[in-house]
């Protein structure tokens, strides 16, 4: 890892744009549910397998949709990940208000150059309009799935076709 990298125990402040790949030492550190629109999917499922390739490879293959029978517009991911990955995604925050609707309190902007970094250096092109647009549309919340997933509208659905995974 380069001096530059980002450790456990710097703060988005002190290298907002460093990368450094999760280890197995930091996993675990947080929780994290991640939903993308279907066509940000393939973008994301690189930029996972290359940042992440023991930990990232196999995400965003379950589909969601509004009906169980529609095709997916959304897929989605979750689980335990390291503290680096808190720095380098957007994470929203969501309480229900007095009525029960949704309310996003605060969200976390990420790091899309860190993302940017990273995958550069493993020989990966994405651009920063890529992630930022990626990063714009994309549901990240601390929520266990299945909040996420209704707060949203959305369901479990099949796709049509087997997810196939990037070669990173």
């Amino acid at each position: 890892m380069s001096e530059d990298a980002m450790t456990d125990e710097q703060t988005p402040a002190d290298a907002p744009d460093a990368y450094a790949a999760p280890t197995p030492t930091n996993y675990g550190a947080a929780f994290l549910t991640l939903i993308v629109q279907a066509d940000d999917a393939p973008l994301a499922r690189l930029i996972a397998a290359t940042l992440d390739p023991s930990g990232g490879a196999g995400m965003w293959t379950t589909g969601l949709a509004p009906n169980a029978t529609d095709a997916p517009t959304h897929y989605i991911s979750t689980g335990y990940v390291g503290s680096g990955w808190l720095r380098m995604v957007p994470v929203a925050e969501w309480e229900q208000d007095a009525d029960g609707a949704w309310v996003m309190v605060s969200r976390t902007d990420g790091s899309p150059a860190a993302v940017v970094a990273g995958c550069d250096a493993a020989g990966v092109t994405v651009t920063l309009a890529e992630v930022e647009a990626l990063f714009r549309d994309v549901d990240s919340t601390q929520q266990d799935p299945q909040t996420a997933v209704t707060r949203m509208g959305l369901v479990l659905c099949q796709p049509a076709e087997p997810v196939q995974e990037p070669e990173a």
